[in-house]
Protein backbone atom coordinates (compact mmCIF):
# COMPACT_ATOMS: atom_id res chain seq x y z
CA UNK A 1 0.00 0.00 0.00
CA UNK A 2 2.76 2.31 0.71
CA UNK A 3 4.46 1.26 -2.38
CA UNK A 4 2.11 3.13 -4.63
CA UNK A 5 3.12 6.29 -4.01
CA UNK A 6 6.51 5.30 -4.92
CA UNK A 7 4.89 4.82 -8.39
CA UNK A 8 2.64 7.74 -8.22
CA UNK A 9 5.61 9.98 -7.71
CA UNK A 10 7.69 9.67 -11.13
CA UNK A 11 4.26 9.14 -13.29
CA UNK A 12 2.98 12.43 -12.03
CA UNK A 13 -0.29 11.50 -10.53
CA UNK A 14 0.93 13.47 -6.84
CA UNK A 15 1.63 17.22 -5.75
CA UNK A 16 5.52 16.94 -6.90
CA UNK A 17 7.26 15.49 -9.67
CA UNK A 18 9.95 12.66 -9.73
CA UNK A 19 12.46 14.94 -9.15
CA UNK A 20 11.82 14.12 -4.96
CA UNK A 21 11.96 10.24 -5.80
CA UNK A 22 15.06 9.78 -4.03
CA UNK A 23 13.26 11.25 -0.80
CA UNK A 24 10.10 9.24 -1.37
CA UNK A 25 11.99 6.46 -1.26
CA UNK A 26 14.34 7.21 1.47
CA UNK A 27 10.67 7.58 3.93
CA UNK A 28 9.35 4.47 2.36
CA UNK A 29 12.35 2.13 3.46
CA UNK A 30 12.38 4.03 6.78
CA UNK A 31 8.54 2.82 6.70
CA UNK A 32 8.94 -0.63 5.80
CA UNK A 33 11.80 -1.08 8.32
CA UNK A 34 8.93 -1.70 10.74
CA UNK A 35 8.07 -4.86 9.21
CA UNK A 36 11.91 -6.28 9.61
CA UNK A 37 11.49 -4.84 13.19
CA UNK A 38 7.80 -7.20 13.48
CA UNK A 39 9.43 -10.36 12.08
CA UNK A 40 12.43 -10.12 14.07
CA UNK A 41 10.48 -9.73 17.40
CA UNK A 42 8.30 -12.88 16.06
CA UNK A 43 11.48 -14.84 15.26
CA UNK A 44 12.79 -14.30 18.83
CA UNK A 45 9.42 -14.70 20.63
CA UNK A 46 9.57 -17.86 22.51
CA UNK A 47 13.46 -18.50 22.56
CA UNK A 48 14.56 -15.08 24.31
CA UNK A 49 12.81 -13.74 27.57
CA UNK A 50 11.73 -10.14 27.27
CA UNK A 51 12.63 -9.24 30.42
CA UNK A 52 16.27 -10.09 28.66
CA UNK A 53 15.65 -8.25 25.53
CA UNK A 54 14.81 -5.31 27.96
CA UNK A 55 17.75 -5.38 30.08
CA UNK A 56 20.07 -5.80 26.65
CA UNK A 57 18.56 -2.94 25.20
CA UNK A 58 20.10 -0.66 28.00
CA UNK A 59 23.34 -1.36 26.27
CA UNK A 60 22.24 1.22 23.64
CA UNK A 61 22.58 3.68 26.29
CA UNK A 62 26.21 3.76 26.42
CA UNK A 63 27.31 5.64 23.21
CA UNK A 64 24.29 8.38 23.13
CA UNK A 65 24.95 9.46 26.83
CA UNK A 66 28.60 9.10 26.30
CA UNK A 67 28.23 11.69 23.83
CA UNK A 68 25.65 13.45 25.57
CA UNK A 69 28.40 14.04 28.30
CA UNK A 70 31.24 15.00 26.10
CA UNK A 71 28.15 18.22 24.94
CA UNK A 72 27.30 18.80 28.45
CA UNK A 73 30.77 19.25 30.00
CA UNK A 74 33.42 19.30 27.11
CA UNK A 75 33.96 23.39 25.50
CA UNK A 76 32.93 22.44 21.87
CA UNK A 77 35.96 23.26 20.03
CA UNK A 78 37.34 20.46 22.18
CA UNK A 79 34.46 17.57 20.06
CA UNK A 80 34.79 16.44 16.32
CA UNK A 81 32.42 17.95 14.03
CA UNK A 82 30.52 15.20 13.59
CA UNK A 83 29.24 15.43 17.16
CA UNK A 84 30.04 18.68 18.28
CA UNK A 85 26.93 20.76 18.85
CA UNK A 86 27.00 23.91 16.32
CA UNK A 87 28.93 27.10 16.98
CA UNK A 88 28.03 28.20 20.01
CA UNK A 89 27.12 32.04 20.14
CA UNK A 90 26.03 33.87 23.66
CA UNK A 91 22.29 33.87 23.02
CA UNK A 92 20.37 31.43 24.91
CA UNK A 93 18.69 30.00 22.15
CA UNK A 94 21.76 29.25 20.62
CA UNK A 95 21.80 25.08 19.35
CA UNK A 96 25.38 24.53 21.13
CA UNK A 97 22.90 25.16 24.55
CA UNK A 98 21.18 21.77 23.27
CA UNK A 99 22.88 18.36 24.05
CA UNK A 100 21.51 16.00 21.28
CA UNK A 101 23.56 12.85 21.79
CA UNK A 102 24.51 10.83 18.61
CA UNK A 103 20.91 11.32 16.99
CA UNK A 104 21.54 14.73 15.46
CA UNK A 105 18.86 16.27 16.79
CA UNK A 106 17.71 17.26 20.54
CA UNK A 107 13.77 16.38 20.26
CA UNK A 108 14.78 12.69 18.82
CA UNK A 109 17.30 12.22 21.80
CA UNK A 110 14.50 13.48 24.25
CA UNK A 111 12.31 10.86 22.29
CA UNK A 112 14.83 7.94 22.65
CA UNK A 113 15.48 9.17 26.48
CA UNK A 114 12.00 8.85 27.51
CA UNK A 115 11.55 5.36 26.02
CA UNK A 116 14.61 4.43 28.68
CA UNK A 117 13.10 6.14 31.16
CA UNK A 118 9.91 3.83 30.94
CA UNK A 119 12.26 0.94 30.93
CA UNK A 120 14.14 1.85 33.89
CA UNK A 121 11.12 3.01 36.16
CA UNK A 122 10.11 -0.82 34.65
CA UNK A 123 13.23 -1.98 35.95
CA UNK A 124 12.99 -0.68 39.20
CA UNK A 125 9.37 -2.37 39.83
CA UNK A 126 11.04 -5.49 39.17
CA UNK A 127 14.57 -5.70 40.46
CA UNK A 128 15.18 -6.13 44.24
CA UNK A 129 18.83 -3.61 44.19
CA UNK A 130 16.52 -0.39 43.29
CA UNK A 131 19.04 1.91 44.15
CA UNK A 132 21.25 1.49 40.94
CA UNK A 133 17.88 1.77 38.73
CA UNK A 134 17.14 4.88 40.83
CA UNK A 135 20.55 6.58 40.22
CA UNK A 136 20.47 5.50 36.29
CA UNK A 137 16.72 7.21 36.48
CA UNK A 138 18.14 10.10 37.44
CA UNK A 139 20.83 10.78 35.30
CA UNK A 140 18.43 9.78 32.26
CA UNK A 141 16.19 12.71 33.54
CA UNK A 142 19.31 15.05 33.69
CA UNK A 143 20.19 14.78 30.06
CA UNK A 144 16.64 14.54 29.44
CA UNK A 145 16.35 17.97 30.53
CA UNK A 146 19.22 19.45 29.18
CA UNK A 147 17.82 18.48 25.71
CA UNK A 148 15.76 21.62 26.19
CA UNK A 149 13.15 20.12 24.27
CA UNK A 150 9.69 21.92 25.60
CA UNK A 151 7.76 19.23 24.19
CA UNK A 152 9.24 16.44 26.29
CA UNK A 153 7.72 18.07 29.36
CA UNK A 154 4.17 17.18 27.71
CA UNK A 155 5.27 13.81 26.80
CA UNK A 156 6.81 12.96 30.46
CA UNK A 157 3.27 14.32 32.05
CA UNK A 158 1.86 11.74 29.63
CA UNK A 159 4.29 9.20 30.73
CA UNK A 160 3.34 9.29 34.05
CA UNK A 161 -0.36 9.63 33.81
CA UNK A 162 -0.36 6.80 32.41
CA UNK A 163 2.48 4.98 34.73
CA UNK A 164 0.00 5.73 37.88
CA UNK A 165 -3.72 5.62 36.51
CA UNK A 166 -4.02 1.77 36.24
CA UNK A 167 -2.78 1.60 40.46
CA UNK A 168 -3.09 4.41 41.23
CA UNK A 169 -2.25 5.21 45.06
CA UNK A 170 -1.04 7.69 47.30
CA UNK A 171 2.79 6.34 46.98
CA UNK A 172 1.99 6.60 42.97
CA UNK A 173 0.60 9.87 42.76
CA UNK A 174 3.32 11.63 45.27
CA UNK A 175 6.37 9.57 42.88
CA UNK A 176 4.89 10.95 39.80
CA UNK A 177 4.47 14.62 40.85
CA UNK A 178 7.63 14.28 42.25
CA UNK A 179 9.48 13.40 38.98
CA UNK A 180 7.71 16.23 36.72
CA UNK A 181 8.14 18.63 39.73
CA UNK A 182 12.11 17.85 38.68
CA UNK A 183 11.88 17.97 35.67
CA UNK A 184 10.06 21.00 35.20
CA UNK A 185 11.92 22.56 38.17
CA UNK A 186 15.82 21.88 36.01
CA UNK A 187 14.14 22.79 33.03
CA UNK A 188 13.33 26.09 34.36
CA UNK A 189 16.71 26.62 36.10
CA UNK A 190 18.34 28.16 32.93
CA UNK A 191 17.59 31.34 31.30
CA UNK A 192 16.72 29.32 27.85
CA UNK A 193 14.23 27.06 29.45
CA UNK A 194 12.35 30.18 31.38
CA UNK A 195 12.03 31.80 27.59
CA UNK A 196 10.92 28.47 26.25
CA UNK A 197 8.60 28.43 28.83
CA UNK A 198 7.30 31.81 28.94
CA UNK A 199 6.65 32.05 24.94
CA UNK A 200 3.64 29.53 25.42
CA UNK A 201 2.47 32.78 27.05
CA UNK A 202 2.59 34.46 23.36
CA UNK A 203 0.21 31.91 21.91
CA UNK A 204 -3.42 30.74 21.39
CA UNK A 205 -3.22 28.17 23.61
CA UNK A 206 -2.70 30.45 26.85
CA UNK A 207 -3.66 33.97 25.42
CA UNK A 208 -7.38 34.76 24.54
CA UNK A 209 -5.80 38.08 22.99
CA UNK A 210 -4.49 35.76 20.23
CA UNK A 211 -6.13 34.05 17.68
CA UNK A 212 -4.32 31.65 15.19
CA UNK A 213 -4.54 34.98 12.50
CA UNK A 214 -2.78 36.75 14.80
CA UNK A 215 -0.03 33.70 16.03
CA UNK A 216 0.11 33.58 12.01
CA UNK A 217 1.62 37.42 11.68
CA UNK A 218 3.43 37.02 14.26
CA UNK A 219 5.32 33.87 13.91
CA UNK A 220 7.41 36.05 10.92
CA UNK A 221 9.53 37.94 14.13
CA UNK A 222 8.59 36.98 17.18
CA UNK A 223 10.96 33.54 17.19
CA UNK A 224 8.51 31.68 19.20
CA UNK A 225 8.26 28.19 18.02
CA UNK A 226 5.15 27.57 18.96
CA UNK A 227 3.65 30.08 16.43
CA UNK A 228 5.85 29.24 13.71
CA UNK A 229 4.26 25.98 13.87
CA UNK A 230 0.93 27.33 13.61
CA UNK A 231 1.75 29.34 10.83
CA UNK A 232 3.44 26.51 8.99
CA UNK A 233 0.44 23.83 9.97
CA UNK A 234 -2.15 26.16 8.27
CA UNK A 235 -0.19 26.36 5.15
CA UNK A 236 0.34 22.76 4.66
CA UNK A 237 -3.11 22.21 5.19
CA UNK A 238 -4.33 25.05 2.67
CA UNK A 239 -1.93 22.69 0.32
CA UNK A 240 -3.07 19.34 0.99
CA UNK A 241 -6.36 20.62 -0.58
CA UNK A 242 -5.33 21.31 -3.49
CA UNK A 243 -4.44 17.17 -3.81
CA UNK A 244 -6.56 15.50 -0.59
CA UNK A 245 -6.77 12.04 -2.21
CA UNK A 246 -2.96 11.21 -2.93
CA UNK A 247 -0.96 14.19 -1.56
CA UNK A 248 2.78 15.57 -2.67
CA UNK A 249 4.14 11.90 -1.90
CA UNK A 250 6.14 10.46 1.42
CA UNK A 251 8.55 12.51 3.16
CA UNK A 252 8.16 15.76 0.73
CA UNK A 253 6.23 17.78 3.09
CA UNK A 254 9.90 19.49 3.92
CA UNK A 255 9.36 20.97 0.27
CA UNK A 256 5.95 21.61 0.13
CA UNK A 257 6.77 24.33 3.66
CA UNK A 258 7.47 27.53 3.15
CA UNK A 259 10.43 27.42 5.90
CA UNK A 260 11.87 24.34 4.31
CA UNK A 261 11.49 22.48 7.90
CA UNK A 262 9.16 19.47 8.62
CA UNK A 263 6.36 19.83 10.16
CA UNK A 264 6.93 19.18 13.89
CA UNK A 265 3.25 16.79 13.79
CA UNK A 266 2.79 13.92 12.17
CA UNK A 267 -0.50 14.13 11.60
CA UNK A 268 -0.22 16.88 9.75
CA UNK A 269 3.34 15.29 7.87
CA UNK A 270 1.12 12.22 6.95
Amino acid sequence: MQGLWVILLPVGGLGLDASYLTDAVREWTRLFSWLMVYLLVMQLRGRIAPAKVISILFLGLLVPLTVAAMQTFLPQSLLPSIIAAKAATDSPFAEASRISGTLGHSNTFATFLLLFISLTCWKIKQEKNRLIWISLLILILFFYVSTKALFSLMMLGVFVLVLIVPRVNPIRLLGGLLIIGIVITLFASTEFGQARLGSIANTPLLNPNIDVSRAILLSAGDNNSFNWRIAQWSYLLDQWKQFPIFGFGLGTSIYVSTNKLLPHNDYVRL
